[in-house]
């Protein structure tokens, strides 16, 4: 912008230096000087070269050197003043213009003092008037005249009397009272007739001069006017600027510019200046006012008293214009608008053909102009459709992924009327809620909100179908909005301050889940586009309100058989103990010591989950051995022991089958592995075996060992502890036993 700005002054300087020198009749004189005293100067170098060559002759013929040496001195000095008066343009026009004249009419009366009538002197004097009429005005003129004049009647007497004689081949009537009467009437003659066609002259000069200085200020401002308006991006910045340079060029006290309607039948005030101002967006149909009638015509149209006219607009008012006139805007002989200006009621001016062609020259600039922002606006309005595209995609995707998340429905709507809120071109204030039908009352219950003050929050808590603009949303499915505080808004509060809504219904099949509820600020203009957004979104939220729902069911059945399974195995542990009396109470006892122990060690919640029920099943395998070896009262044969050996393999051919129980294998399976790989059934060793197991194995050990058994009687808790710190880094992992005794000591 700097860069045209630039441009723009420097054509503007042009023009102005071009005005400057063709309007002023000052110049044109300076110029006329300039170019008669560098003649006269041209002309006096060879003179004074002769001069001096003839004084030089003289000398040695017989003049004395005073003589020679003054009249060569003359010579020198006449040609030094002439040199600074031709070229000492700071000594400023009258005094060199007089130094000129003066010169003239020394020479003329030198040459009439040394010839009388037979001499150049009249000529001299009479070229000395001529350049007074060219030079100066006409009174200078005449008294430069006047001075010739004077002059001349002076030397004529001086000659006629007697007192001045010349030599006798220049006689010649120079005594003759009749010849000088003659020469001196011919002389005035003339010197008038010269003075007043010359001055004649230069007055028609200087008023072509201001014709051309006027038509080039013209295409000047015009100039100036196409630069600043090409300079425009904006379409409403652009049609004040066309006004605002109207009612400028044309010195008017105000202007507008109507635009035609795209059907063509009828215009709107679109741009003004002045009290036009107030009548913005007024629409004139064809035939209506001036640019009514020109929109018919196309032709421009001048009203001396526009508040007497008979066909002025009645939907404007009377006593504010004076002349008006109104030309076309046409585009490619089409007519796309009426540019116009005025003057104040009762300052009456006659507009005249100059002023429509001024008018017309700017109405075809402004035309281009228009034409192009308009093209500018048609690919902005493109590139931000294209954007708003992309961004309600990438809005809707956002909201998509939300639904997609386990998480419980208020999280959800939460970040979703986040999302809303956070619509780049959406002028909604940073305030909004989320109302839920609730299906037994009907009523519309608010879940999540942004920025709502507490007033608000407890006045629309709950709301019934009907009850202002949300109950009304909910009421008649379809969308409710207001630019204010709507005289429907049944609930008010203290402090409540002024705004516009958008209340969008939650509709999924036609069924009602609720209400998206959109603060604007007061006096927003309702806008097609963002109901058509908000109705996509509002679908959006439909479905994830309904995937919500369809989780939250999900989620309870899943619970129900999840418990049911949980029933199940305690069922078949309570079993297993049953079958071995010896060890009833086993099972539960360190399933639930497994838990604690496995929790201090900071394993999350899921993973307990699966060694509760792999804890619960941990001898399920037991089910293939047969009572006599599992209740046998003595030692076990080495082929019984094979068949004990079997269970953790038991355990996975039996569960394996059951995705349900998948990760809760590694306890049935595991847990008689040792940490120096000497257990069974695979001999693995250290962390090969799975952490579950490694922690269970501790607690099945210290239970058996603290528990009576046919076999065996119950060990004190001191000999239990030390075996199983004896035990540490052989059958047990040494982190888990030390820190079950951690457990043990508190």
């Amino acid at each position: 912008m700097a860069r045209k700005a630039n441009q723009t002054g420097g054509s503007s300087h042009h023009a102005s230096d071009i005005t400057n020198g063709l309007s002023s009749l000052a110049i044109w004189r300076q110029n006329v000087l300039d170019n008669i005293l560098r003649g006269i100067f041209i002309f006096m170098t060879p003179v004074l070269i002769l001069g001096i060559v003839n004084a030089i002759q003289d000398y040695y013929q017989g003049l004395s050197y005073r003589q020679t040496a003054s009249l060569v001195a003359v010579y020198v000095v006449v040609y030094i003043l002439g040199a600074l008066v031709t070229f000492a343009r700071r000594l400023g026009f009258p005094f060199r213009a007089g130094s000129l004249l003066l010169l003239l009419g020394i020479v003329g009366l030198a040459d009439l003092l040394l010839g009388g009538l037979s001499s150049d002197g009249l000529l001299f004097i009479f070229a000395s008037i001529i350049l007074a009429a060219v030079l100066f005005n006409l009174r200078q003129a005449v008294v430069f005249q006047a001075s010739g004049f004077v002059i001349i009647v002076i030397v004529a007497g001086l000659f006629v009397l007697g007192k001045l004689a010349v030599e006798p081949e220049l006689q010649a009537n120079s005594a003759n009272l009749a010849s000088w009467m003659v020469r001196v009437l011919v002389f005035a003659l003339l010197s008038v007739a010269v003075i007043y066609s010359t001055t004649y002259l230069v007055r028609s000069l200087d008023r072509s001069l201001a014709s051309v200085s006027k038509q080039t200020e013209h295409l000047t401002s015009l100039h100036e006017i196409a630069f600043d308006i090409i300079s425009h991006r904006e379409r409403d910045n652009l049609l004040d600027t066309i006004v605002s340079r109207a009612t400028s060029l044309l010195e008017a006290d105000g202007g507008s510019i109507y635009l035609v309607d795209p059907d063509g039948k009828a215009l709107t005030l679109v741009g003004a200046c002045g009290e036009p101002q107030k009548y913005i967006n007024t629409k004139l149909k064809s035939g209506e006012g001036m640019a009514g009638k020109i929109l018919i015509s196309g032709q421009p149209m001048v009203v001396k008293d526009y508040d007497h006219w008979e066909g002025r607009a009645a939907s404007l008012p009377y006593g504010v214009w004076g002349s008006t006139i109104d030309v076309p805007i046409f585009l490619s002989e089409r007519l796309i608008g009426v540019l116009g200006c005025y003057t104040s009621q009762g300052r009456l001016r006659d507009y005249d053909q100059n002023d429509i062609k001024t008018l017309s020259d700017l109405a075809r600039q402004a035309a281009i102009a228009i034409d192009t922002v308009n093209l500018i606006e048609a690919v902005k309005s493109a590139e931000f459709e294209a954007v708003r595209s992309y961004q309600i995609q990438a809005i809707i995707n956002e909201l998509l992924k939300i639904g997609l998340q386990n998480d419980p429905l208020e999280h959800q709507l939460t970040r979703a009327l986040d999302v809303i809120l956070s619509t780049p071109w959406l002028p909604t204030l940073p305030k909004g809620a989320v109302f839920l039908v609730d299906e037994g009352s009907n009523e519309l219950t608010m879940k999540v909100h942004r920025n709502l003050p507490a007033p608000l929050q407890l006045a629309c808590a709950h709301i019934k179908p009907g009850v202002c603009l949300c109950g009304r949303a909910i009421q008649s499915g379809e969308i409710q909005f207001s630019a204010g505080i709507d005289p429907r808004h049944e609930i008010h509060y203290d402090g409540m301050e002024p705004h516009g809504h958008y209340n969008v219904p939650i509709l999924l099949r036609r069924k009602l889940l609720g209400v998206l509820v959109l603060y604007l600020a007061e006096g927003h203009i309702r806008d097609e586009r963002e109901i058509e957004y908000l109705g996509t979104v509002a679908n959006t939220l439909a479905r994830l309100i309904e995937s919500a729902h369809f989780q939250d069911e999900i989620q309870h059945a899943n619970a129900e058989l999840i418990a049911a399974y949980d029933t199940t195995l305690e069922g078949w542990s309570k079993a297993l103990d049953l079958r071995d009396e010896d060890t009833e109470g086993h099972t539960k006892r360190v399933s639930e010591t497994t838990l604690i122990l496995a929790s201090f060690m900071g394993l999350p919640d899921e993973e307990l989950t699966h060694i509760w029920r792999g804890s619960l099943l941990h001898d399920i395998g037991k089910m293939g051995i047969p009572d006599s070896i599992l209740k046998k009262r003595g030692p076990l044969t080495s082929d019984e022991w094979a068949i004990i050996y079997r269970h953790p393999q038991n355990a996975v051919n039996l569960l394996s089958s059951i995705p349900f129980l998948s990760r809760a294998l590694d306890i049935p399976f595991s847990h008689h592995e040792k940490w120096d790989g000497t257990g069974y059934p695979r001999g693995l060793k250290g962390e090969q075996i799975p952490l579950a197991a490694r922690i269970f194995a501790v607690v099945d050990v210290w239970d058996a060992l603290m528990s009576e058994r046919p076999y065996k009687e119950a060990w004190p808790h001191g000999k239990t502890q030390e075996y199983i710190r004896a035990q540490s880094g052989k059958h047990f992992d040494p982190r888990v036993v030390e820190a079950f005794m951690s457990i043990m000591a508190e």
